[in-house]
């Protein structure tokens, strides 16, 4: 793990990195810290794929009657999280899909005639665990029939690397798309589109009003940076991340009153970047979101964090639209499931541990 570093221009967030800090150890970094460290550099970065991405759909209607949508198959299947094929400098790539990071992060192991390195840079996760990384130049960058173009991206060999149908699975694409475009997740046939903002009367590939009629909703807000949805948790409104890629919803412990004082037995762990988490696969009695209810949802109850995460379990056998434009998500109930068996493919993925309670701490 490298020092903690001044506050440069060389510095990144990843992922949870513009979270607050979890405050189990004294010496940790204020809430505030990540945010702090983010520089021009990095902002300006954000902006090649925000710029490329409005350029592809801001195309004018005349040209082409569905300019801008992108109708797509997602490589997983059930049980897995979204990921789609990308081409990468010529190269076959799957990618992740999540709202709860902020740019294009990939793995510099494979082959796939990224630039030299740019400038080196230091991914901060959390606030406080810092890992080297360098910024490279992505020549040609497609997703599904959409040319991107040249962008740039953190490349490490930090992240995971899986395989799907012999396609590595080599990083995520972060929010920057859903504030473009339109984000649509039909998990039960394990198809993806992205469509523009503004329906296209022309256009008959999804027509979202009609989408947005039929299902639930819940507000779409930013929490420190990240994309959350506003649910009630047991009666209580809370500000939940948007994750994804994440194999669990996670919350916090003290988030679920319980008139039980016994801890469980045996326990399940969790990894924040190298930081492990402990708590206990458990229950909440009632998730909403305005008039939608679910009762008894299974998730990860931890220790030592403060905020919350709704993740795959959550969406899956929905069709999930993300409308950042209006500040709204919609998701449909669940429905049969046409996919095929999956491999539980996460970026984050929660991991099961048998760990006595004599090894628990506050």
């Amino acid at each position: 793990m490298s020092p903690a570093p001044s506050h440069s221009s060389g510095a990144l967030s990843k992922d949870r990195s513009r979270r607050p800090p979890h405050h189990s150890t004294a010496t940790r970094r204020s809430p505030h810290s990540a945010k702090k460290i983010l520089s021009f550099a990095s902002i300006a970065r954000s902006g090649f794929l925000f710029l490329a991405m409005c350029h592809f759909f801001l195309l004018p209607a005349a040209a082409e009657p569905c300019a801008g949508a992108v109708d797509m198959d997602m490589l997983g299947g059930k049980t897995d999280s979204p990921i789609i094929q990308v081409d990468i400098n010529g190269h076959k790539a799957g990618m992740y899909l999540s709202g709860d990071f902020d740019d294009i992060y990939i793995n510099d192991k494979i082959n796939l005639d990224l630039s030299a390195p740019l400038k080196q840079v230091l991914i901060i996760s959390n606030g406080e665990d810092y890992n080297d990384a360098h910024l490279v130049m992505i020549e040609r960058f497609k997703i599904g029939n959409m040319n991107v173009g040249a962008t740039t991206a953190v490349a490490s060999d930090y992240y995971p690397i899986d395989y799907i149908r012999d396609i590595p699975v080599v990083g995520v694409i972060g929010e920057n798309i859903f504030k473009v475009v339109n984000v649509l997740i039909d998990y039960p046939n394990n198809k993806l589109y992205f469509l523009p903002h503004r329906n296209n009367d022309e256009c008959s590939i999804k027509n979202m009003d009609n989408l947005k009629e039929k299902f639930h909703n819940a507000d779409l807000v930013e929490d420190q940076r990240n994309l959350a949805m506003r649910l009630r948790i047991n009666g209580t409104l809370r500000d939940l991340h948007i994750d994804t890629a994440l194999s669990d919803t996670e919350i916090p412990i003290k988030w679920i009153k319980t008139n039980s004082k016994s801890t469980p037995a045996y326990n399940t762990m969790t990894i924040y970047d190298k930081d492990p988490k402990l708590g206990y696969i458990g229950s909440i009695k009632e998730l909403c979101a305005k008039e939608f209810c679910e009762h008894d949802v299974k998730a990860l109850l931890l220790k030592g964090i403060s905020y919350g995460s709704v993740g795959n379990a959550f969406f899956e056998g929905r069709e999930v639209l993300f409308d950042y434009a209006d500040g709204k998500i919609f998701f449909s109930d669940r429905k049969p499931d046409r996919r095929t068996a999956g491999k539980d493919l996460h970026f984050e993925k929660t991991h099961q541990a048998r760990i006595r309670v004599s090894e628990m701490s506050e």
